[in-house]
């Protein structure tokens, strides 16, 4: 029996919702799923996605800078 969350070494999950972690083949766990939700949910409330591209989602994690406007 595997200990891992993830069993497999493809990506998985819709492009502009993956998490960091799993775009560069890290470790990751349930984490990555309320990065998806808040994806979501910043959708739901802006009609625009968050992130256009796994691309812009990995230079998020790359920058680790704060994806909303300072106010």
């Amino acid at each position: 029996m595997s200990k891992c969350l993830v069993t497999t070494n493809l990506l998985r999950g819709t492009e502009s919702y993956r998490a960091p972690e799993i775009l560069t083949n890290q470790k990751s766990n349930n984490r990555a799923d309320i990065f998806a939700l808040g994806c979501i949910i910043f959708e739901i409330i802006t009609s625009e996605k968050l992130f256009s591209s796994y691309w812009k989602v990995q230079e998020y994690g790359e920058k680790g800078n704060s994806i909303f406007p300072e106010r």
